[in-house]
């Protein structure tokens, strides 16, 4: 994210947050509702800000300070396997 601040006390500052996507890799899913579900399951854990699930490659990228673990039981309560 980039952000451009301007104001009387700022100097024209600017702030750019390089946030990482992290990766996990996911068995089982076959279908877009597969897709939906997985993206619904990680969007509505706390911390997560930005999630892209990719059926063909079989992973999901998202974006947020949370442990590994706790999206992976977010997954495995839907269904899937997590593969380390």
């Amino acid at each position: 994210m980039h952000y451009d601040i301007v104001g009387p006390f700022t100097h024209n500052l600017t702030i750019i947050e390089d946030i990482t996507m992290q990766v996990i890799k996911i068995k089982g899913m076959s279908c877009q509702h597969c897709v939906a579900s997985t993206t619904k399951a990680l969007e509505e854990l706390p911390g997560v800000s930005r999630v892209s699930v990719d059926l063909e490659a079989g992973e999901a990228k998202y974006e947020g300070d949370i442990d590994k673990a706790v999206v992976s039981s977010a997954i495995e309560k839907i269904g899937f396997e997590v593969i380390e």
